[in-house]
């Protein structure tokens, strides 16, 4: 079976963040967009290598079946916990969150959302501001602390703020999980 994987002269050899540059407080949009963009393009090379892999076949008159199931396995048993992660989601976040960074699409009823304008960016951007300073406040007291005690409080509390406020995507929570799994299976 081919690899699936781009080669190695289709990727930059740096990654694509700079270790020694200063980090600014607020990831800039166009990270996400730049990041978006590498994504889409790795995910259409693997396309295209499936596609080759698919033509070779047929040409060599051999079924495509298992190559069309190569999509549908689960390799690393995260179905189950990105499923659990989605019924939460359901439960507690409210969908227009989840879908906000979306890309807005050409249909009519795209006129009507108010997420994409500047007076709306501006105000996420605001209150995102906010609470990166209120989250730097409580770290600052709590390296402040000078007895245990103290500490915990201010630890609880960052934690409650950072559950309330500063909620990890999905896939973030998947990977952690996934640490823990192996944490656990290896016994370090």
């Amino acid at each position: 079976m081919a690899a699936c994987f781009p080669t190695t002269n289709h990727i930059e050899s740096s990654p694509p963040w700079n270790r020694n540059q200063q980090f600014s407080s607020m990831p800039s949009s166009a990270s996400y967009a730049s990041g978006d963009r590498v994504v889409r393009e790795l995910l259409a090379e693997v396309e295209r290598e499936k596609q080759r892999e698919r033509e070779q076949r047929k040409k060599a008159g051999l079924g495509t079946a298992d190559i069309d199931a190569e999509d549908d396995e689960d390799y690393m048993g995260v179905v189950p916990l990105i499923e659990t992660l989605e019924k939460e989601n359901a439960k507690y976040v409210d969908p227009a969150i989840l879908n906000m960074r979306e890309e807005p699409t050409d249909s009519e009823s795209d006129e009507d959302d108010h997420r994409f304008t500047y007076e709306a960016i501006e105000k996420r951007q605001e209150i995102l501001q906010k609470k990166y300073k209120r989250h730097d406040e409580l770290l600052k007291n709590f390296n402040k602390s000078d007895n245990i005690d103290d500490s915990f409080k201010w630890m609880n509390k960052i934690d409650k703020f950072e559950e309330k406020h500063l909620h990890l995507r999905p896939e973030y929570r998947v990977i952690g999980d996934l640490m823990n799994r192996l944490k656990d299976s290896t016994g370090k």
